[in-house]
């Protein structure tokens, strides 16, 4: 009975997004990263977006064996953070007050089996995007 309640609506999405193929739009990339030096494992990018101008929204991406690069939109390392295997990073900008917007940036470590956390107002962020010259800190909360 589950396989019935379940193959009819996934028939029914798959006839009707056929319907709308030619509705796709494509995106292409403009600029790329360079490899990173060991193996080139690199992945799991967290992109922060600059909300005073997009145009200085930074990326971070995982070295699986080293670190964290920090990227502009240009793909230009403006970055690194000497931090170990991290496997995975995210981020997420939030209110801590009325008046404070800060962003948490955490990673997986499998050098030191943690989670890593960076915590960072936005404006130094800003800063640092202007600049050209962002890395995390070993140590920043």
């Amino acid at each position: 009975m589950f396989i019935r309640v379940l193959i009819l609506p996934v028939t029914l999405i798959s006839f009707f997004s056929s319907a709308f193929a030619n509705d796709v739009k494509y995106i292409f990339p403009i600029a790329e990263t360079p490899q990173v030096p060991l193996d080139g494992n690199a992945d799991d990018p967290a992109i922060w977006l600059n909300k005073k101008d997009s145009k200085l929204s930074l990326v971070f991406g995982t070295d699986k064996y080293r670190g964290i690069y920090t990227y502009n939109l240009k793909g230009n390392i403006i970055g690194f953070s000497e931090s170990g295997r991290v496997n995975n990073i995210d981020l997420r900008s939030l209110y801590t007050d009325t008046s404070n917007y800060k962003t948490f940036i955490f990673g997986s470590n499998g050098t030191k089996n943690t989670l890593d956390l960076w915590v960072y107002a936005n404006e130094e962020i800003h800063q640092g995007s202007l600049k050209n010259d962002f890395s995390l800190s070993l140590i920043h909360i």
